[in-house]
């Protein structure tokens, strides 16, 4: 890059970041109950989102420690500012303590920050067990242009409409039941 003596034209990031978490950002309130759960490359967003709910209410992180280092944990998220849980999503005991988390805390929002299996899964399981709350997933589709144009992102829903995951916003109950709707939902 420093080489370059012309023009240097530089795209990107090419992101549609987090399903409906702007509603939620928009929430007032110090009194919100958030559950952020995250699992792989999700951590970073999900720091980063515990941070700012800390400003509105008490957080709560479920941080899957597969492949993340109790280090980096501690580092960011040691502080003691919050509920954080350690879990492996792939186990089957952590789907029932995480819907005894769910239960247990009513939560105002939950934000799951992970692959589209656990979106699928654990999306589902929040919906039903916290049918008011709001949910953010995190946009987990290829997306090649950024622009809408190439149509890589373009997925179709269960309703027969092509929507461009590049540009778009779903809340995460509509993409639970529009994208995930190789099961059905409730």
């Amino acid at each position: 890059l420093l080489a370059e003596e012309n023009i240097l034209v530089l795209r990107g990031p090419y992101r549609n970041g987090v399903h409906w978490i702007s509603p939620i950002m928009k929430k007032k309130g110090k009194d919100l109950k958030t559950l952020i759960i995250t699992k792989g490359v999700g951590i970073a967003p999900g720091i980063l989102a515990s941070l700012e709910f800390r400003q509105r209410g008490s957080v709560d992180m479920v941080v899957d420690t597969e492949k993340i280092s109790e280090a980096l944990i501690d580092d960011y998220l040691g502080d003691g500012n919050e509920m954080l849980r350690r879990l492996s999503l792939t186990e089957k005991s952590s789907e029932k303590q995480l819907a005894d988390i769910m239960q247990e805390n009513r939560y105002d929002n939950v934000i799951l920050l992970a692959s589209d299996y656990y979106i699928d899964t654990i999306g589902r399981m929040t919906k039903k067990i916290l049918p008011a709350a709001d949910l953010a997933v995190s946009n987990n589709f290829r997306i090649c242009c950024g622009e809408g144009l190439c149509g890589s992102c373009s997925i179709d829903t269960s309703g027969g409409d092509t929507v461009k995951m590049c540009k778009c916003q779903m809340n995460g109950e509509d993409l639970l039941n529009n994208v995930f709707y190789s099961r059905p939902s409730g």
